[in-house]
């Protein structure tokens, strides 16, 4: 199995792009695996004119603002789904968190020369804000006013209600973390347009931790409803291989099936 990172120069833009390609396997001979082409070369840089006077050279050109990076990454392995509902490994966890943004997400310090995330904290990410209650089960949760999808729509308490009541009614990773980690059965109550109160079923200190898995990202109704059929409610077909109107900062651009996914 081999890979390969490299950082290429491309297309007039102000963004930076990211390629995951999934590396070569085969047998037990790895030396028989193709190596990963190198980056392409850069352009021979062009010798500056003589200065027209004096002996003071000019001063370097500034650099293109608009020219793109393009990050590729090589990776063992193809993602398993692009639904949010029933991701369950890590290649699927990677390419999620480029397209949607999760609620909250863990801080992260460098230790030891690596960057690890400090599990018993989190950061607000579209939820701005939680309060859990005396009782141990109920959980009042802010949203944040101007969390967005990509056509300006908001990500709003009956978002966050209909993707967690999505996530209740199929069988994938979302429903089991829901139901075994956080003890939730059913789906919160929206109490205004960006608050939704949350009660659990028991008690448990994870309520708020499950929620920085890529499950928890918030998709759009609107779409879910486009592609539902009688025999796929929660349009899980669809969404097993596309990305719409995401909320994060990458957009799947291109995939090839054990080849390459271009954000």
């Amino acid at each position: 199995m081999r890979g390969f990172v490299g950082v290429h120069r491309r297309w007039p833009a102000a963004l930076l792009g990211v390629l995951l390609v999934v590396a070569a396997c085969g047998g037990d001979d790895d030396e028989t695996q193709t190596a990963a082409p190198p980056p392409a070369s850069e352009p021979a840089a062009v010798p500056a004119p003589e200065p027209a006077g004096g002996d003071e050279a000019p001063a370097p050109a500034p650099a293109d603002d608009d020219e793109e990076l393009v990050l590729t990454i090589g990776v063992p392995g193809d993602i398993q789904t692009l639904d949010t509902c029933c991701i369950n490994f890590i290649r699927s966890h990677e390419a999620t968190l480029l397209v949607y943004d999760p609620p909250v997400i863990h801080p992260v310090v460098e230790q030891n020369g690596s960057l690890v995330a400090v599990a018993d904290e989190l950061l607000p990410r579209y939820f701005e804000s939680w309060e859990e209650h005396p009782d141990g089960v109920t959980y009042t949760i802010k949203i944040r006013q101007d969390a967005t999808f990509d056509d300006g729509s908001p990500i709003n308490a009956e978002v966050v209600r209909f993707w967690i009541d999505r996530n209740l009614n199929t069988p994938g990773g979302a429903a089991w973390l829901l139901k075994n980690i956080a003890f939730v059965s059913q789906p919160p109550e929206v109490i205004d347009e960006y608050t939704i109160r949350l009660t659990t079923d028991a008690p448990s200190p994870m309520v708020m931790q499950q929620f920085y898995m890529t499950s928890s990202v918030a998709i759009d109704p609107k779409l879910v409803e486009k592609y539902a059929t009688e025999d796929d409610p929660w349009a899980q077909q669809h969404f097993q291989t596309n990305m719409e109107n995401p909320s994060g900062p990458y957009r799947l651009l291109s995939r090839t099936p054990d080849q390459e996914l271009v954000f």
